[in-house]
């Protein structure tokens, strides 16, 4: 049997002797076994949609052949209406499936390099309409969201192939593009699963003033994302400035029973307080940046009138995804409050997008969960959602992040003290100075830091915290002489070592309590 990653399984079976591939196979001849090979796999992910073949067999059959023409092995593999036909049997090649999700939405492609590596999540093939948002996995299971630009230039891909820059290769396959060496293969022609990512829009609601402390979903939402939780998890999405943040789905259900409606009947809203519609930029209009592959499709979806008017205050960034409004236009000019108004109105600006990514389960061990408790209890600790966006020039290079600083106030640290941040289940720590020019709302991220976190960009929300571990090595001389005054002081009353030792022991913990009592205040 193939198991795909989420525990789907595939029947394999091996060929008693040459198996028939190609044109015949396509037209159902007959295997050595007995069993009817509907489709070879080895050219095109076609087999997905061929009436009378088990779908999983049938991605499972493309996605080996790929994997094994890449690793230049002698194995043709075809999918039947019972499975998938090995010839010959190969082990190494019945592993190389167990990375990979099923799901009908996928098919496979082979790997090329793209020409231009700016943006970064660009890609180039002719398998999707230009501007399409696509999900892909690679060989290892690593993840990562793509957009498609149109076929031009001297980037000309064939059918079944695509081509990655370097920042999705790397993410992809885990290595940078390496060609011509014996030592390590190079990854021209390796397998690539891609599907168009699930796009459905959700109005926006306002939830009531005593739950404003994160995002939540209606009742009727929520019921329906409650069946994907087990097995995803989910990111709020704007598609025009490509902002994602993480949701947590404990918790999330606003729990309006039937008090959220539309025309009259419970509706799918997603309810976001005012701050998070700030980060997110659903709050400011008109809206400074737009994702390039969005303002196309907005544009699309406009009257000439509208088109008219946003391609005269928006113009594209050089080498970037984006476009921007003309910082030349004056705030009280009848153009821009004409653009104003028409975003503040329009629901085309005002749609959310429910992002769902597999679930990455993490363990912690329980010694470390119970550390992390205590450190909450002696210390304390402050988390905010903030706005990701470009540091200075030199912090890259010293991986530094940026606040400000009434921001480092409320989360209780001071200048050269370490902060966590936290991506979707991905987390690091990192020095934070300030910086008067930034937001209370935004943190500037490095690209080190970015590039570990698995952001493409900016845009991005975060949660940050301060690192309590930090906090409290930076007391490790007070608790020190606390712990040593306290044997000494118990040694002179208790003569007898052990008793002294104990009564220390306990004692201890206490006073460094107090101790650590301002470092509490801080977050209070």
């Amino acid at each position: 049997m193939l198991r795909f990653a989420d525990g789907v399984m595939v029947p394999v079976m091996p060929a008693d002797g040459k198996m028939e591939t190609g044109a015949d196979a396509s037209r159902g001849t007959e295997a050595s076994n007995g069993a009817e090979v509907v489709k070879g796999s080895g050219s095109s992910s076609e087999t997905l949609f061929h009436e009378g073949v088990l779908p999983e067999a049938a991605l499972a059959a493309d996605w080996l052949q790929a994997w094994c023409d890449w690793k230049k092995k002698p194995v043709k593999v075809a999918a039947t209406r019972q499975g998938v036909i090995l010839d010959p049997m190969d082990r190494e090649c019945l592993a190389a499936l167990e990375n990979i999700p099923y799901d009908p939405r996928y098919r496979v492609c082979r790997l090329g390099r793209a020409v231009r590596h700016k943006p970064q999540d660009r890609v180039v093939t002719p398998d999707f309409p230009p501007f399409s948002r696509l999900q892909a996995v690679g060989p290892q299971g690593a993840q990562a969201t793509l957009w498609t630009n149109p076929v031009a230039g001297s980037e000309k891909p064939e059918t079944g192939e695509i081509l990655l820059t370097n920042r999705l290769i790397r993410t992809l396959y885990g290595r940078e593009w390496i060609e011509g060496t014996e030592e390590t293969p190079g990854l021209e022609g390796a397998p690539l699963l891609v599907g168009a990512d699930f796009e459905e829009n959700y109005d926006l609601g306002l939830p009531k003033a005593d739950q404003i402390s994160r995002v939540y979903f209606s009742s009727l939402l929520y019921q329906d994302l409650e069946p994907e939780a087990a097995d995803s998890d989910f990111w709020l999405y704007n598609p025009l400035t490509d902002t994602r943040m993480y949701l947590p789905f404990e918790g999330s259900d606003y729990q309006d029973h039937g008090r959220v409606v539309k025309n009259g009947k419970p509706a799918r809203k997603v309810m976001v307080p005012r701050y998070y519609r700030i980060l997110m930029g659903w709050a400011s209009y008109p809206v400074a940046r737009i994702r390039k592959e969005s303002y196309v499709r907005l544009l699309e979806e406009m009257t000439p009138e509208q088109r008219d008017l946003m391609t005269q205050t928006y113009h594209p960034v050089e080498s970037e995804m984006f476009y921007d409004l003309d910082a030349a236009l004056d705030p009280e000019s009848r153009l821009y409050q004409d653009l104003a108004v028409l975003q503040t109105q329009s629901p085309l600006f005002h749609r959310a997008e429910i992002l769902r990514r597999p679930r990455r389960m993490i363990r912690r061990p329980l010694p470390a969960k119970l550390w992390n408790r205590l450190l909450e209890h002696m210390i304390g600790t402050a988390e905010f959602d903030l706005k990701v966006t470009w540091t200075q020039d030199t912090d890259d290079r010293n991986n530094i992040a940026r606040l400000n600083p009434d921001m480092m106030t409320l989360l209780g640290v001071g200048e050269n003290d370490k902060i966590i941040i936290r991506y979707g289940r991905d987390s690091l720590s990192l020095r934070v100075l300030n910086c008067e020019t930034l937001d209370s709302g935004q943190i500037g991220l490095p690209a080190p830091a970015r590039l570990k976190l698995g952001m493409n960009s900016v845009n991005d929300v975060v949660t940050v915290g301060r690192n309590m571990n930090h906090i409290l090595s930076k007391y490790s001389q007070v608790q020190a002489m606390t712990i040593l005054g306290t044997l000494l002081a118990v040694s002179e009353v208790l003569p007898d070592v052990w008793t002294s030792l104990a009564v220390s022991a306990l004692a201890a913990p206490v006073l460094v309590y107090f101790v650590l009592r301002e470092e509490r205040e801080k977050v209070r």
